[in-house]
């Protein structure tokens, strides 16, 4: 998966937190902080989910970068106990009940964020339609311009005219 550059930083940082060396060394990750990141991303999805209810963008916003930088350390965790799968039998029998929670509520969290995520799109692009519809019709009325450049109707009601004209906008489109 691609990130954006300053997102990479993650990789680095968790490295140089578990002293990675060659691929045939053991690396001290333990499975009550695998959960705890795993609990740490449930609290932000939950967060992202309700702020994207009452369409507080600003606070989803705040929270974008620790949750990508979540996410990545998290991928980076499930390839490392792939590799080592021992990781997750170090953990205590109460351990792997906490994993095992951590990991339901995870889904929970993933699954609210995404039907939130869905209607957030479907209503971003129903303005973008609305708007676009709005300036589609404003030019249609237009008068348009005349031989000489000014407001068809002459030089008298230029003015108006101008102000007549639909006002270019863009929108990004994209989600």
């Amino acid at each position: 998966m691609n990130y954006p550059k300053d997102h990479l930083d993650i990789k680095s940082d968790f490295d140089k937190s578990h002293k990675l060396q060659p691929s045939n060394s053991k690396i001290n990750l333990s499975l009550p902080e695998i959960i705890s990141d795993i609990k740490r991303l449930k609290t932000i999805l939950s967060e992202e989910s309700k702020n994207m209810k009452n369409m507080n963008i600003e606070a989803v916003r705040e929270v974008h970068e620790e949750k990508m930088k979540l996410i990545r350390k998290l991928e980076l965790q499930k390839e490392l106990v792939k590799k080592q799968p021992q990781i997750l039998g170090k953990g205590s029998s109460q351990d792997i009940i906490d994993f095992a929670e951590a990991s339901e509520g995870m889904e929970e969290a993933l699954k609210e964020n995404y039907i939130e995520a869905l209607k957030a799109k479907e209503i971003n692009q129903r303005i973008v339609e609305a708007v676009s519809k709005a300036v589609s019709d404003n030019r249609k009325k237009s008068l348009g311009y005349g031989k000489q450049g000014y407001g068809a109707t002459g030089i008298v009601n230029r003015t108006e005219n101008l102000a007549k004209q639909a006002q270019s906008i863009a929108i990004n489109q994209m989600i």
